[in-house]
């Protein structure tokens, strides 16, 4: 898998910038906003895989972020992080989608060791994903052969069939 590109949106300009700086020198492509409309802008023109998301945020909270990418783009996945958290905020934000939370302030191995479970999971899925493209592919096929997904040439097999289909129209 070919590095992330993560998105950071943090008000806090100067711990923004450290962590970018972090993750750019760890060759990660790094985009970065102060504002949740600018973080939006910057998803609907740039494929995201990752974004950091911290909770205070002006215009709008971290958790109603959380959402409204959750709904548009449920394909990026997030990292909470706050220097203001507490257990209900970080429950709200894991119930809602959140792939990991960190608190603030954190060390370049807590937010290294986030990416890379985000990235292993973010692996996993497109594997998923692929695996069942196949697999609806080949089901499809055999469907089409053989008018149903279930391989087998034996009259048990055959009788087995016959009976589900009776059933089915129950």
């Amino acid at each position: 898998m070919e590095d992330l590109k993560v998105l950071i949106l943090d008000d806090e300009v100067d711990y923004a910038n450290e962590v970018a700086e972090f993750l750019d020198n760890q060759n990660f492509d790094v985009y970065m906003a102060h504002l949740p409309s600018k973080a939006f802008h910057i998803i609907e023109t740039e494929h995201i895989d990752l974004m950091i998301l911290d909770i205070k945020l002006p215009e709008m909270d971290g958790i109603s972020v959380l959402k409204k990418i959750r709904k548009d783009h449920p394909s990026i996945e997030i990292i909470m992080i706050t220097g203001h958290g507490d257990m209900d905020t970080v429950i709200d934000s894991l119930r809602l989608g959140a792939l990991d939370y960190i608190n603030k302030p954190f060390g370049a191995f807590e937010i290294r060791s986030a990416i890379e479970r985000s990235k292993r999971y973010i692996s996993m899925s497109a594997d998923y994903k692929e695996l069942m493209q196949k697999y609806e592919a080949a089901s499809k096929e055999l469907k089409v052969k053989f008018g149903h997904e279930i391989i087998g040439n034996s009259s048990s097999v055959k009788s087995t069939i016959s009976l589900m289909a009776k059933v089915a129209q129950t």
